[in-house]
């Protein structure tokens, strides 16, 4: 007996152990700590600014003897970059500095030459690659100049930043320093984009042409249609499938062009109850040569365009079970393997007249994993959905999660068998779009893994919503590590905070850092759907939230009409968390509602998820909160009377004995 209960103790020491051990894997080292960097400032800005370097002196004593210089033939996207750049030259030396035609150039000012004049036409742009530009310098002017307009645009608001110390804050702000000397270094330089298709998907990129300075080529504008669904560079983005071949045009005739699912021909399905669409018959000859000469077609049409998209529905039903089909996915142990097959046929019968053209298909549902046997040809691209990923781990982390280390394989799966990958990834809690959301530390290893994994596009996906949590600041990080990938994170982080909020950067960094360092400590990963009770434990602890929540109200005592605004988003998003935190704080949540109400009236925002309207949720939030004293009050009366039914169960029994034994005795 002793021995069975020795055993016994063991077995739960070990149990505990493997629990203990498992529990602690999430957990991970940060290096997020703003409020312990060396503090950014102005002055230290300028003195750097003020040193000599080699190179040209463009404000000397707040004086500025030069003039931005576009072409006599240029565009409209070119001269109002160089009225931009003139108007942030002036603002920055106190002088009126203009922007004028190269005929009109006043010869003994110095230049910034901008764009195809003549006086760069010898410049040697052979170096440049996709729509990177050169930056070069002689005795006397500074040359900006891409091999087209976009490239150029790209250069002098690269320029602004990188160069003069301006920073793109939001897209109703531009903050410029006031310099009274400013030295810059000769230059001899080709600047190239780390990603060549870039794009953030958040509302904000596309206010006031914002994402033009934020150098987001694949974000734009178009006459019709709304243009956060615009995808500039493609023809068709995704789930295009049935835009080649209809269901309405042609599953009443040739039923056989569709999938073959249960022995039955469809285009609909039924899975876990849900009507959900189907796929084409990829093996089928007259689906391939319809959707081929629908594509040529497109492609005529469209010149302009680089990536054609062909891919799956936004279904999970599984792919076509006809024998040709089942037979080539069986070997190629994907979806993929019929779907990349019918696409790479595309890509050999366009290459020779269309060179430059990309057929893209979504790695995503059953053809989300490369195919064993089959490789992309070079003019086939793939749009790896790193779905849902982790928000806590990038995905070369090899510490990291079970399904961080999954799209990491999948990625590196992917490149090798193509050399043109494009990653969607997502970046927001589409489930609380409000909610603190501590991701950005993975970014920059991400960046650098995809760069290794023959990735050259990125879409991030954040809200195409307005004032969901820390647009602003999240939009411009991203895209500034789209377009450099070596910069400085922490010290890009650091002076953004700084510009944007003044006195309450204090408070800001403290409130950013507890974030990063809870989640960090936590054992729990980081998700975009994750509710709040996923981390009551963690990052929205009653503790933190109430912490987030002091910190806001701290950082709003220093706020100046300039900061007001965008300190109440922050203060919304710590309000929101308040709101949902997963406790039964009756009083501090009502404390919060009234502001957190009036706060996203004021600042106009609609949704409270992907799917969920403000309106609904205010409503609902209230009744929830009023809720919270029913819990209350059945969490005092539940026990009670548990012990009371109990008694009585107990009573009965022991009632039930005595009369049973009374009875017996009597016989």
């Amino acid at each position: 007996m002793k021995k069975k209960f020795f055993y016994f103790i063991v077995c739960i020491v070990l149990l505990s152990l493997v629990l203990s051990f498992s529990a602690c894997s999430y957990k991970k080292q940060t290096s997020y700590n703003l409020s312990e960097m060396e503090d950014w400032s102005f002055e230290q800005e300028a003195i750097e600014a003020a040193r000599d370097k080699g190179g040209l002196t463009i404000i000397d004593n707040n004086i500025c003897n030069f003039e931005i210089v576009y072409p006599d033939a240029s565009s409209l996207d070119v001269e109002e970059a160089a009225i931009f750049f003139a108007s942030i030259l002036s603002e920055m030396s106190g002088c009126e500095i203009n922007a004028v035609k190269e005929a009109e150039h006043t010869n003994s000012l110095g230049a910034f030459y901008v764009g195809e004049v003549n006086a760069s036409s010898s410049l040697d742009l052979s170096a440049i690659q996709n729509d990177g530009y050169r930056l070069y310098s002689d005795g006397q002017n500074i040359y900006i100049k891409g091999k087209d307009d976009n490239a150029t645009l790209n250069g002098v608001y690269d320029f602004i930043e990188s160069e003069l110390d301006c920073m793109y804050v939001r897209s109703d702000y531009t903050y410029v320093p006031r310099y009274e000397n400013l030295k810059l270094r000769a230059y001899d330089d080709t600047i190239n984009p780390s990603i060549s298709w870039r794009r953030v998907y958040q509302y904000e990129a596309l206010e006031n042409d914002w994402y033009k300075k934020l150098r987001m080529n694949g974000a734009g504008e178009r006459e019709e249609g709304n243009n956060i669904e615009y995808y500039k560079g493609w023809g068709s983005w995704c789930h295009t499938s049935f835009k080649y071949i209809s269901p309405d045009e042609y599953f009443e005739t040739h039923p056989e062009y569709f999938s073959l699912i249960n022995g039955k021909r469809c285009y609909v399905t039924k899975k876990y109850g849900n009507e959900i669409a189907a796929h084409l018959c990829y093996t089928n000859e007259d689906v391939y040569q319809i959707v081929k000469s629908k594509l040529i077609q497109n492609i005529k049409d469209n010149p302009d365009v680089i990536y054609w998209d062909i891919s799956i529905m936004d279904t999970y039903a599984p792919m076509c079970e006809c024998d040709n089909c089942k037979q080539i996915n069986k070997a190629a142990k994907s979806g993929m393997g019929t779907l990349l097959t019918f696409l790479n046929r595309l890509g050999r019968d366009i290459k020779d007249d269309y060179p430059g053209v990309f057929v893209s298909t979504l790695a995503y549902q059953e053809c989300q994993e490369a195919p064993v046997g089959i490789e992309c040809e070079d003019n086939v691209a793939i749009k790896v959905c790193a779905f849902p990923g982790s928000q806590k781990f990038s995905f070369a982390d090899e510490n990291g999660t079970k399904e961080s280390k999954r799209i990491q394989n999948q990625i590196e799966d992917w490149s090798n068998i193509c050399d043109h990958i494009i990653i969607w990834d997502y970046v927001v809690n589409f489930s609380n779009l409000l909610m603190p959301f501590p991701n950005m530390e993975i970014q920059k290893e991400n960046i650098e893994f995809y760069i290794e994994n023959n990735v050259v596009g990125i879409f991030h996906q954040g809200s195409r919503e307005s004032g969901d949590e820390n647009a602003y600041m999240r939009t411009y990080l991203l895209s500034r590590q789209l377009w450099d990938k070596d910069v400085d994170l922490m010290k890009l982080t650091k002076k953004y905070i700084k510009v944007s909020y003044g006195e309450a950067s204090e408070y800001i960094e403290q409130y950013f850092d507890l974030q990063y360092a809870e989640i960090a400590k936590s054992n729990k990963d980081l998700s975009i759907y994750d509710m709040a009770s996923r981390h009551k434990n963690g990052y929205l602890s009653k503790e933190n939230v109430d912490a987030y929540v002091d910190l806001t109200k701290k950082a709003l005592d220093c706020a100046t009409e300039e900061s007001l605004y965008e300190l109440e988003s922050i203060r919304i998003s710590a309000l929101y968390a308040k709101l949902e935190a997963d406790d039964w704080d009756y009083d501090g949540k009502m404390a919060v509602y009234d502001e957190f109400k009036t706060l996203v009236i004021k600042h106009n925002i609609e949704k409270e998820s992907e799917w969920g309207d403000m309106d609904a949720y205010l409503e609902n939030c209230l009744s929830n909160i009023e809720g919270i004293k029913t819990k209350k009050v059945l969490a005092i009366v539940c026990p009670i009377v548990g012990v009371i039914t109990l008694a009585g169960l107990v009573w009965g029994i022991i009632a039930i004995v005595k009369k049973y034994r009374k009875t017996k005795q009597g016989s």
